[in-house]
């Protein structure tokens, strides 16, 4: 009996993970994707996608490619707007978790201006 798994797929030419792995930004990437304006379970999306993002992508003293830089960019404006759209949702309900939504949101935040003020204009609003 052949217990292996083929946890690679090649594709033409591309690799990508199976379909079966969970994988914290697969999950997280999906969760962003489905968590449209108009989604019924919108929070509940963006909860998950926060809670997945707790740090750097590949943040290993061993894994710091040049070629991941872009990827770690990418995911942290990510989290940031996953946190500035969640604390708009809770901010009337929950003024204390957006808070702390929007300070871990401007621990990532990395030279987008516009999240910046974002961040900055609804503090202004939270906080006394």
């Amino acid at each position: 009996q052949d217990e292996s798994v083929n946890a690679v797929v090649n594709g033409g030419g591309h690799y990508r993970l199976a379909d079966f792995l969970d994988v914290d930004v697969r999950i997280f990437t999906e969760a962003l994707i489905n968590a449209t304006p108009h989604s019924p379970d919108r929070e509940s999306l963006l909860r998950t996608a926060v809670a997945l993002h707790v740090g750097h992508l590949a943040d290993q003293p061993n894994a710091d490619f040049t070629w991941l830089q872009p990827h770690r960019r990418r995911f942290d404006r990510r989290g940031v707007q996953a946190r500035i759209a969640l604390a708009e949702i809770i901010q009337d309900r929950e003024p204390v978790q957006a808070v702390a939504l929007l300070r871990q949101a401007s621990r990532y935040e990395s030279g987008d201006a516009g999240a910046r003020q974002r961040i900055s204009d609804m503090l202004g609003k939270l906080q006394p």
